[in-house]
């Protein structure tokens, strides 16, 4: 998949770029909606951070489908982060 086709998905970081990924993978995704709009059904919601901004999980399959739903303002993939000690 080229994420570059995603318009409105926020910079992804080079490893994810560089591991394909296979269409029924799951993936975490941070999504802004428009105003008056809910979580698509095809998104299983995880948490809602605010009003408008909700984290969820979609198969990696429905990045373009996400991309293009009118539900949704702008979208980022969820990166892991390295651990404190």
């Amino acid at each position: 998949m080229d994420f570059k086709t995603l318009q409105k998905l926020e910079s992804v970081p080079g490893s994810m770029q560089a591991k394909p990924r296979d269409p029924e993978e799951d993936v975490l995704v941070l999504l802004k909606l428009r105003k008056g709009h809910s979580v698509p059904g095809y998104v299983r919601p995880r948490a809602r951070i605010s009003g408008d901004i909700v984290s969820g999980e979609i198969r990696a399959g429905d990045l373009e489908r996400l991309a293009e739903d009118p539900a949704i303002e702008s979208m980022s993939l969820s990166k892991a982060l390295p651990v404190i000690e």
